[in-house]
């Protein structure tokens, strides 16, 4: 019986709406948002990770004028990043 829960819950989230909408996380840092204007979407480079390497990247690009956006999985990260307005 136990062996058939992981299918069912798998077959329930891919039909069901309302329960992918339940497995949202709360955070509106969690999730990008359902439209982005185009400005956004094009002219700049997508930086994975903000590490030593990733900040030394994000620096020399910013300094040419090129936007850079940052993809991280660290919260605190990303909550210092918006406020810089990265």
């Amino acid at each position: 019986m136990f062996a058939a829960v992981e299918p069912v819950q798998r077959w329930v989230r891919a039909r069901s709406h309302l329960a992918r909408l339940l497995e949202r996380s709360s955070d509106p840092l969690a999730m990008l948002p359902d439209e982005v204007d185009q400005s956004y979407l094009k002219n700049q480079v997508v930086i994975v990770g903000y590490g030593e390497v990733g900040r030394r990247i994000a620096r020399a690009l910013q300094t040419q004028q090129i936007k850079v956006v940052i993809a991280e999985e660290n919260r605190e990260i990303v909550e210092n990043l918006r406020k810089k307005g990265i």
